[in-house]
């Protein structure tokens, strides 16, 4: 639900009003108003229609965004980490021409993992809760993690 995929498609000067439009869509309160919020700005703003198609092509899967609580959603849409990830990533693997197999590729992605995990101190605000939330939400798969 990350609005850069769509940030992409249109001048960034002239995005600049609309990305709290757009933050109307996923921030919320449930799947319903979120595609109220699409509809108003799809037709307020006709002519960022392609970047907004992939969102009503996908809608069914991405409502379901809206069953998680506000502040589990937060994590999704915030996704600094997840570029951060991709972009350390792209950084190890851009000057390698060609890696012999795949197995070596898939080393050297996992010890650049290993040196991001190092380097990242930045707790999310409200873990403890979201945590808590997950456990209810997931207890099945967390169980095994959980001490």
């Amino acid at each position: 639900m990350y609005c850069a995929s769509n940030q992409k498609h249109s001048k960034v000067p002239q995005l600049q009003g609309k990305k709290d439009q757009l933050k109307d869509v996923y921030r919320a309160h449930d799947a319903e108003s979120g595609l109220d919020s699409l509809e108003r700005l799809n037709k307020e703003y006709p002519e960022y229609s392609p970047a907004l198609k992939s969102w009503y092509d996908n809608w069914n899967e991405l409502s379901h965004f809206f069953e998680y609580p506000q502040e589990i959603r937060k994590i999704i849409y915030t996704t600094n980490a997840i570029e951060s990830i991709n972009s350390q990533f792209r950084k190890v693997s851009r000057f390698k021409e060609v890696f012999p197999t795949d197995d070596s590729l898939q080393k050297v992605l996992y010890l650049a993992s290993k040196n991001m995990l190092k380097k990242w101190t930045q707790k999310i605000r409200g873990w403890e809760k979201i945590l808590r939330m997950l456990v209810v939400i997931y207890l099945e798969k967390m169980d095994k993690y959980l001490i």
